[in-house]
Parts: C-alpha cells; sequence; structure tokens
C-alpha cells in the first residue's frame, strides 16, 4: 500500500489534490497500524521500535 502510494506521487506530478490526498492516506494507513485496537481489528501487527 505505501509503494502505490509513493507511485502516484511520482506519477502524479506536483498537483496539491494528489499531495494532499497521498499524505493524509499515508497518515490514516500509519494510524490504522500503529493503533493497539485498530490494528487488532484489522489483522495488522503495530511495527516495534526497531521495525
Amino acid at each position: 500500500m505505501g509503494a502505490q502510494l509513493g507511485q502516484t506521487l511520482l506519477g502524479g506530478g506536483r498537483s496539491r489534490a494528489i499531495v494532499v490526498s497521498s499524505v493524509g492516506s499515508l497518515a490514516a494507513l500509519a494510524a490504522v497500524i500503529q493503533t493497539p485496537g485498530l490494528s487488532q481489528f484489522f489483522g495488522c501487527t503495530p511495527l516495534g521500535p526497531i521495525a
């Protein structure tokens, strides 16, 4: 998922809408993975400090 967001940013140019939506999606993805209750609900494993 993160790689797809990166490809979108690289291929989409510097359109403000693309940058804002990509950054927002990345923030939502990180929140789901790092929040203990949400990560368990979606079946994700939170990253440790070394990862």
